[in-house]
């Protein structure tokens, strides 16, 4: 355990979700009226540090402790509502070391069938895309010494979480780097540990009694997260289950490991043509031990198994969460 714990603790996580945004929108405030909660936060520390198509995240303090808390809000619609509302009530009853920590939710209505919805979780340091690509913390996946116990320790914490969730009768269907946060805790003797978290439950699917008694499998139609890591099965007409998650987990990994995605979107007229992106996955997933075994890498048999067990183009030989926590490949120090 001494080694890992050596290389893990180089440096501490600075780096933050507001150092992710540039010019003036990462000033940018919740209103006074904004402020959720019986107005329990300090209305001149509510930055923002994250927006996308679903809203916007603020780093908020709590005026009692000063501690710090994130904020999510969300403009919604009545169509719209259901799923961001189950986002909040999945984080409240997923509680597990390796899942974002929920503290509240606030529902408000904006006008006719408009509605905003606060969800409150812990504050963390940065999402593993940003770790990865532009921390000072980023060498520690490109240097050959460290790159194989970064990428292991952030991945048997997500394997942990998932194993949680999928546990509950849940897929999360959205496993991305930018869904998976980092923070960096206290440890003994003072030294620091990276601890990665699941985050955004947004397109999460809870299984039904039937569903879960089946292994699982469910009817979608096409594929819900990023395209480029979405499991073969997605493209198709089949129903699919939880192994969609562990497909996607398996190019997070490679990514850490190689510094380079698994697959590349491909994209015609501006939209992503699902044919040819399952055609691109049926080849780039013939040759996935040739991408991997590269002079740089020099990765063991047992890595190659593990790694090809992650990304199993039959669903039926692919890792549950629970086996690849238990493969050989993750030494036992890191359990």
């Amino acid at each position: 355990m001494k080694k890992f714990v050596s290389l893990i603790c180089l440096l501490s996580v600075t780096s933050t979700f507001a150092a992710q945004m540039g010019g003036d929108e990462q000033y940018k405030r919740l209103k006074q009226q904004d402020i959720p909660f019986d107005n329990e936060y300090d209305p001149d520390h509510s930055v923002l540090i994250g927006s996308g198509s679903f809203g916007e995240v603020f780093e908020a303090k709590k005026k009692k402790d000063e501690s710090l808390v994130a904020i999510k809000k969300i403009e919604a619609t009545k169509d719209t509502l259901s799923r961001f509302y189950q986002e909040g009530v999945l984080l409240e009853n997923m509680v597990h070391n390796n899942i974002l920590e929920f503290k509240g939710r606030e529902l408000r209505k904006a006008g006719k069938g408009q509605y905003v919805l606060f969800l409150c979780t812990e504050r963390m340091d940065c999402d593993l895309g940003y770790f990865m690509s532009e921390s000072q913390h980023s060498y520690l996946f490109k240097r050959p010494d460290t790159n194989p116990v970064i990428s292991k320790i952030i991945l048997f914490q997500v394997l942990a979480g998932l194993e949680h969730i999928h546990k509950q009768g849940v897929v999360h269907r959205d496993i991305k780097a930018n869904n998976i946060l980092i923070i960096v805790h206290a440890g003994p003797e003072n030294k620091e540990f990276y601890k990665a978290k699941i985050g955004d439950f947004g397109w999460a699917r809870v299984l039904t009694k039937k569903e879960a008694k089946n292994g699982g499998l469910f009817i979608n139609r096409g594929p819900v997260s990023v395209p480029s890591l979405c499991a073969p099965e997605c493209y198709g007409t089949k129903p699919y289950s939880t192994k969609i998650d562990i497909f996607a987990v398996g190019c997070l990994f490679f990514n850490m490991r190689t510094s380079k995605p698994l697959f590349e979107t491909i994209k015609k007229d501006g939209k992503t043509s699902w044919p040819d992106q399952w055609e691109h996955l049926r080849i780039r997933l013939s040759s996935i031990p040739k991408q991997y075994e590269n002079k740089e890498l020099k990765p063991a048999k047992n890595e190659l198994n593990f790694i090809s067990s992650l990304l199993s183009s039959n669903p039926e030989f692919r890792f549950t969460a629970k086996q690849a926590i238990d493969d050989v490949y993750l030494e036992p120090e890191l359990k």
